[in-house]
């Protein structure tokens, strides 16, 4: 848990840190799949790839299954994925001479799908000859 780990650096005991985690969870103050819905919201509004985002939901230790608004994304196909690469590349373009493999980089690191970033990047580098 993220709350955990920043309440430690905040210089909190330990002891204290699990007894607010634990009132905080009670009083329904935390809940993680709450989060990760806002995680996952947050970050696809932000350009990043279902794919990096279904990674950063089970680095937090979440099952992606139960999470409805990536089962929303997921379900809208690798078309409304390539979509929202290509309008990524359209907002920020890579820079550099190869712009084909420079987009692909940049959509994988983005957390986009090899297929979705391959896609996208043959499409946008087209249209910008």
């Amino acid at each position: 848990m993220r709350l955990r780990g920043r309440l430690a650096r905040d210089g909190y005991a330990e002891e204290v840190a699990e007894e607010a985690i634990a009132r905080a969870v009670r009083v329904h103050a935390v809940d993680d799949r709450r989060y990760a819905e806002a995680l996952v919201r947050m970050r696809v509004a932000a350009g990043k790839g279902v794919e990096g985002v279904l990674a950063e939901i089970e680095e937090l230790g979440l099952d992606p299954d139960e999470l409805e608004a990536l089962g929303e994304y997921r379900a809208a196909g690798e078309e409304v994925d390539v979509e929202r690469a290509l309008a990524l590349l359209d907002r920020r373009p890579p820079r550099a001479k190869n712009k084909r493999e420079a987009a692909y980089r940049k959509l994988i690191q983005q957390g986009f799908g090899s297929s979705t970033a391959a896609t996208a990047a043959r499409r946008w580098a087209e249209s910008v000859r």
